[in-house]
């Protein structure tokens, strides 16, 4: 697997997520014409998401004014997951001059898990790969709802649950509830 194929693998993997969490939620899917994106299924801006473009100069001004039409009408914030594979490439100044801001990039991280051997000894030293059980949750949660930006709570009884839930719908924005039974 050369960097070229890494890439991509990175660039697909989280189109991927962010296809199926807003088909979960509910979003309005678009897979055709050369672009893929999810829209509605999640308040936050980074989930309402344009996740693959191959565009020409052509199209592209097009299919940016429908996805922001689309956001409009959803009364939503959104964002386009702009990378190396994403066409034309003027697209980021495309988006700019459409409205969209840059928000900084995204890192990823790649390993061709198939030259691992099977004892681990391939591991770059201090990378440790592991399931997290149920005891790793709060951490996971907590991490999640950090890097989001939103707050998160953990309730394990019906009660709890309403309370929080009642709270969490007279906030304004996006509120994590992990419910443990």
């Amino acid at each position: 697997m050369d960097e070229a194929d890494l890439v991509r693998a990175i660039e697909g993997n989280a189109a991927e997520l962010l296809m199926a969490m807003g088909a979960a939620g509910g979003g309005r899917q678009r897979d055709e014409g050369g672009v893929r994106w999810t829209i509605g299924g999640s308040p936050l801006d980074y989930h309402n998401a344009v996740v693959e473009a191959e565009l020409d100069a052509g199209t592209a001004d097009a299919v940016i004014a429908e996805s922001l039409q689309l956001l409009k009408e959803r009364e939503l914030p959104g964002c386009w997951h702009v990378g190396p594979s994403m066409r034309p490439t003027d697209l980021g100044e495309r988006l700019v001059k459409a409205g969209f801001s840059f928000g900084g990039s995204e890192p990823g991280m790649a390993l061709d898990l198939a030259k691992l051997d099977s004892d681990g000894s391939a591991m770059p030293a201090g990378l440790v790969v592991e399931r997290i059980g149920v005891d790793d949750l709060d951490t996971w949660a907590g991490t999640l709802a950090k890097g989001f930006g939103v707050p998160a709570a953990r309730v394990s009884t019906s009660e709890t649950f309403g309370d929080v839930l009642g709270a969490a719908l007279r906030a304004r924005g996006p509120f994590l509830i992990e419910f443990s039974i």
